[in-house]
């Protein structure tokens, strides 16, 4: 009786792991990220706050980020950024078409440079940099749909970018995806930043000869 039981659970859970869980991601300013289940919606992130002291203090620490990101917005490089996603997608092992089905992409960037001509060479990098990262993608993965506009605007302040993506997923497959993702970026980065010390030690280097 108790191994018909335990079997029994199994078997459930296993069922539940296989139903598909659909994710919504919408960039436009903020991350919005939605999943739904069944007939469970739920808004993972950004959560809300239970109490008003605790939203003052994140307002004002999301004030001071902001602040930062606006004065390294023009020093950041897009295509730095594509190319870390791009590793990431391509380091990761085993077929994801089984797993992952995305059933719409939909990118708008609006680039803006110091000048016309950083404005320029700054819309090359980052169309050519999200198709690239496209590309990779639709070799891993099943992708219905996609829509890209990218575009430099030569008389605005400042970037604007918004990004839909709506996926479905096993729950199974990605725990062991997302394991291998986490897994990835620490490599990556780990290598980047054994990259930069030996950059920056020749450079030492050079400067200490002459």
């Amino acid at each position: 009786m108790g191994w018909i039981i335990a079997g029994a659970v199994i078997l459930v859970l296993v069922v539940i792991l296989m139903i598909p869980v659909y994710v919504g991601i919408e960039y436009k300013g903020e991350l919005t990220v939605r999943i739904s289940y069944l007939f469970v919606k739920i808004k993972v992130f950004p959560l809300k706050d239970k109490s008003k002291g605790k939203d003052k203090k994140k307002k004002k620490k999301s004030a001071e980020k902001e602040d930062k990101e606006k004065g390294k917005k023009k020093k950041q490089s897009i295509i730095d950024v594509l190319k870390i996603i791009t590793d990431i997608i391509r380091s990761i092992e085993g077929k994801l078409k089984k797993v992952i089905i995305i059933s719409d992409i939909k990118v708008f960037m609006e680039v803006v440079g110091d000048d016309a001509c950083d404005t320029a060479l700054s819309y090359g990098k980052a169309s050519a940099g999200i198709n690239t990262a496209l590309a990779v993608l639709k070799n891993l993965i099943i992708v219905k749909r996609s829509r890209v506009s990218v575009f430099p605007n030569f008389t605005g302040e400042e970037n604007k970018t918004y990004v839909l993506v709506k996926f479905r997923v096993i729950p199974a497959a990605a725990a062991i995806a997302v394991i291998r993702i986490i897994v990835s970026y620490m490599k990556i980065n780990m290598e980047q930043n054994q990259t930069t010390s030996l950059l920056s030690q020749g450079s030492n280097k050079k400067t200490g000869g002459k």
